[in-house]
């Protein structure tokens, strides 16, 4: 199944927006995933460079076009504070996915940008359950999952070689 996405979308006003990766977001990205928790999280290896993150977004937009993942850039105020997307959407359960920079974490954009882009996808896409997968001692990340509304999905975890992940689950309807 490959769904017609739109082939732009924005979310949010101005304190906190969503907006598709562009070219002019590699250098912040480059700076940004120099953090090794966020390495850590996302089995990322260093060095990150400014080749890999151009790569990256070019295959977050071929993604997009090809119906698979929507993928927004999260700013707040003017500034890039993270990333949130809607990935395998080619799936029954599509994978929601957030992450905040460092300077920036801690003051609930995960939350309102996840929501923002849940809402949208639940009411503009044919949704049954949606996952997010977390690894089990990411609190932090859990507590965001919980505000949502999902539980942990018992009894299903995942790996992706290096880590294990704790699977959560949101039905979501029209």
């Amino acid at each position: 199944m490959t769904l017609r996405l739109p082939d732009s979308l924005e979310l949010g006003g101005q304190s906190l927006r969503l907006r598709p990766w562009s070219p002019i977001d590699i250098e912040e990205l480059t700076w940004i995933w120099q953090d090794d928790e966020l390495q850590r999280r996302f089995g990322v290896e260093p060095p990150v460079t400014r080749e890999a993150i151009t790569a990256y977004v070019e295959g977050l937009t071929d993604r997009w076009r090809d119906g698979l993942q929507i993928s927004l850039a999260v700013v707040a105020d003017g500034t890039l504070v993270g990333g949130c997307d809607l990935d395998h959407l080619d799936t029954d359960c599509p994978d929601l996915g957030y992450w905040i920079a460092a300077p920036a974490r801690q003051q609930g954009f995960a939350t309102r940008a996840a929501r923002a882009l849940l809402d949208w996808a639940t009411s503009n896409l044919e949704l049954g359950v949606v996952h997010i997968e977390v690894e089990p001692d990411n609190a932090v990340s859990i507590a965001v999952a919980e505000r949502l509304g999902f539980t942990r999905v018992v009894g299903v975890d995942r790996t992706d070689g290096a880590r294990r992940l704790a699977v959560y689950g949101l039905r979501v309807s029209r």
